[in-house]
């Protein structure tokens, strides 16, 4: 856990690495190949080492005095995800690094998967990804299709088609969900690397946030092991889709913090920018000055949650939902202060709000966290929060 002590120097290393992705922004979103040539960018070094474990992480975040922070917890990523987010969220997406397959591993992996999977994403910049999204199902994960057929002793043949899914066209390993046996406990978490078996995947194209580059993953039979599966040493109850609901609660404020970061640009672009508001337009931004404060604090307390039981996300999906809604408000009340050229003249307001609208449609969307909440309430479990 990060001190309150240790919270300035950080902060200070971050804010000079948003500044970084700030000038590259256009470039990685234009190109998808740019990100290649920004590899020395201390911001993108720091996410691909961020949540390995220090005994497979050979280049943690260094602060002062030698000070080693490895981002293992959910309250230390939010603050560095919003900060570097405040700079560019398209980079931060578009950077190699663990991500959701990590925290999966993390959670689920035989101590050989670990092995693996850590040493290998330690060793060279490698982007991974996390597929659960289906055309015709989105992310109502216990009704996959996506199914593992059994073909001999210990073999399988994955078969299916996946959306929506970050990274995984640049990516080389990741975490793919897919049906075993029916019911919610057939759903497993398979450990897929395309630098060894390849797999065909088309990108999306977007509208906004291209530097995460979605794509579509399509598996005619891809040969898959025991081994390839993700918790298979543990019971049906504790891996597959449980698996997949402990990531969730774990990057859920990540999501929101990603989203806080780019509502705190905008915030402060206008003031930056626009210094003759009106009473009206100066209250209105006022108004987003407290809602800014307010939704940090409430994901740094979601986030703790997560930390001590990531089995209790409701709090999280509030938080999600909080600062989805003041992104995508900040961003659109935004571009009409600069007038009727404000979108060719201030082309940083557009990118952020395109970008904005990409965040209801990860980990989630607002529908599903509302009825998450709701659950939740009903069974008391935020009569404490």
């Amino acid at each position: 856990m990060i001190h309150e002590n240790d919270l300035a120097e950080l902060q200070g290393q971050l804010a000079e690495a948003a500044k970084d992705f700030r000038k590259v922004a256009f470039e990685v979103e234009s190109d998808r190949d740019a990100i290649h040539r920004h590899l020395d960018l201390p911001g993108v070094q720091w996410l691909a080492y961020m949540f390995i474990p220090p005994e497979y992480n050979p280049a943690p975040f260094l602060g002062k005095e030698g000070r080693k922070y490895y981002f293992m917890e959910c309250s230390e990523r939010v603050l560095s995800l919003e900060a570097l987010s405040y700079g560019d969220v398209g980079v931060l997406m578009a950077s190699p690094g663990p991500g959701m397959s990590g925290h999966v591993i993390y959670d689920l992996g035989s101590p050989e998967q670990q092995e693996f999977y850590y040493k290998r994403v330690a060793s060279k910049p490698t982007w991974t990804f996390f597929s659960i999204t289906e055309p015709e199902k989105g992310s109502d994960a216990a009704n996959l299709t996506s199914q593992l057929k059994p073909t001999g002793e210990g073999t399988y043949e994955l078969w299916g088609e996946k959306i929506l899914t970050g990274n995984s066209h640049r990516g080389q390993l990741g975490i793919v969900f897919a049906r075993r046996h029916p019911g919610p406990l057939g759903i497993e978490a398979i450990l897929v690397d395309k630098e060894a078996r390849p797999f065909q995947t088309e990108p999306h194209k977007l509208f906004g946030l291209r530097g995460a580059e979605p794509s579509r993953l399509k598996f005619e039979g891809y040969p898959v092991k025991e081994s390839d599966i993700v918790g298979a040493h543990l019971t049906p109850s504790r891996r597959g889709l449980w698996g997949a609901i402990q990531t969730f609660n774990r990057m859920r404020p990540g999501v929101g913090a990603m989203a806080l970061g780019v509502a705190r640009a905008t915030y402060d672009y206008v003031l930056e920018n626009r210094r003759d508001l009106t009473e009206s337009e100066t209250s209105l931004w006022e108004n987003y000055r407290v809602r800014i404060a307010g939704t940090k604090a409430l994901l740094l307390k979601a986030a703790r949650i997560a930390d001590q039981d990531a089995s209790n996300g409701a709090l999280a999906s509030v938080a999600k939902i909080e600062n989805i809604r003041l992104v995508e408000e900040i961003t659109a009340d935004a571009l009409p202060l600069f007038g009727t050229k404000g979108i060719w003249d201030h082309p940083y307001l557009m990118k952020w709000y395109r970008d904005a609208r990409a965040f209801e449609y990860m980990e989630g969307t607002s529908m599903i966290h509302k009825l998450h909440v709701h659950q939740a309430y009903l069974k008391g479990k935020l009569a404490d929060v």
